[in-house]
C-alpha cells in the first residue's frame, strides 16, 4: 500500500514522462513551477511542524531541479535558521525563551514585512517572465 506522498511523487513523475497526472499533482506542479526552490526555503528555515519539507523536497527532485541549485537553497535556508538560533543561545541563553515571547509583535511583523517583500518580488519576477530561483 502506498502512502499518498509517495503517490503524490509518482504522479509528478508520471507528468514528466508524459502521462496524465491526476489534477491534485497537476495543481501542486503549476504551484512548484509558479515559486520554485522557494517553496523549499520556506520549510527548511522554519522551524515549524506545518511546513512538510520532505514533499517539497520529494517534489524537487521529481521535477529535476537542478541539484546545484538544489543545495545552495537549502544551505542558505539551513545557515539562516541554525545560526540564528545559535545566535539566540549564545547570547541569551536560558532567557532566550523570555526574549522571544517579548518581542513576538516586532518579531511578527518583522515577518511578515519580508514575506510581504518575497510576495511582490514574486509578482514583479512573474511580470518580467523570471524565475523566482
Amino acid at each position: 500500500m502506498l502512502t499518498p506522498f509517495v503517490r503524490e511523487v509518482r504522479g509528478l513523475q508520471r507528468s514528466i514522462k508524459g502521462a496524465r497526472p491526476s489534477a491534485r499533482a497537476q495543481k501542486f506542479h503549476r504551484w512548484f513551477e509558479r515559486y520554485g526552490l522557494l517553496t523549499v526555503f520556506v520549510p527548511c528555515v522554519t522551524p515549524v511542524i506545518p511546513f512538510p519539507l520532505k514533499v517539497f523536497v520529494a517534489s524537487a527532485g521529481a521535477l529535476r531541479t537542478r541539484f546545484s541549485k538544489f543545495l545552495l537553497v537549502v544551505l542558505a535556508a539551513r545557515m539562516l535558521r541554525y545560526f540564528g538560533e545559535t545566535y539566540l543561545g549564545l547570547h541569551l541563553g536560558e532567557g532566550a525563551e523570555a526574549y522571544l515571547r517579548r518581542n513576538a509583535w516586532p518579531l511578527l511583523g518583522v515577518t511578515v514585512a519580508v514575506t510581504t517583500g518575497l510576495y511582490i518580488a514574486i509578482r514583479v519576477s512573474e511580470r518580467r517572465g523570471e524565475s523566482v530561483l
